[in-house]
This record gives C-alpha cells, structure tokens and sequence, in this order.
C-alpha cells in the first residue's frame, strides 16, 4: 500500500511539472501576439515568473493590465520591470 501511494505522489509531481512547463512554453511562444487594444487583463500572481510573463506578453499586444499579487513589493517592482520593457506604453 505505502509504495503504491509514493508512485501516485510521484506521478501527480511529474504531471504538475510537465502541465506548469507546457503552460510556460505556450505562452513565451515567438509568434507575434495579437493586438488587444483596450481589452482588460486580469492577471494573479502577476508580480513574477509566468504571471509576470503573461503580463509582459499582453502588456506588448496593447492590452491594460491589472495584476495581483501577495506582496506589495514584488508588485511595485513588477510595474517597474513591465515599464521599463515598454510594453505597457506608460501606463
């Protein structure tokens, strides 16, 4: 019983890293985005890794952005990177 449940521990590991690596791979793809002018984004856990990503990605197609995220400062330092990058036009 005990080693049944490590191997169905382990498989719900391995499918969490391959689900989290698709996911990143299909949104840092290189096709270009498409243009979402005035379309509303809201991202969670916006303040780094694929959060932050996707919001680089939108931010560049032209869409606002509102993200969240626990830490406040994490936040601020995220709104800085997405503007210094200049996908955000700014704003």
């Amino acid at each position: 019983m005990k080693k049944s449940s490590t191997t169905l521990h382990t498989a719900q590991i391995f499918t969490g890293i391959v689900a989290a690596a698709v996911a990143t791979a299909y949104a840092l793809t290189s096709t270009p985005p498409r243009r979402r002018p005035g379309q509303v984004v809201l991202i969670t856990g916006g303040s780094r890794g694929l959060g932050l990503a996707l919001a680089d990605r939108y931010a560049r197609a032209g869409a606002k952005l509102v993200l969240s995220a626990r830490d406040l400062e994490e936040l601020i330092t995220a709104r800085h990177t997405l503007l210094d990058r200049g996908g955000c036009g700014g704003r």
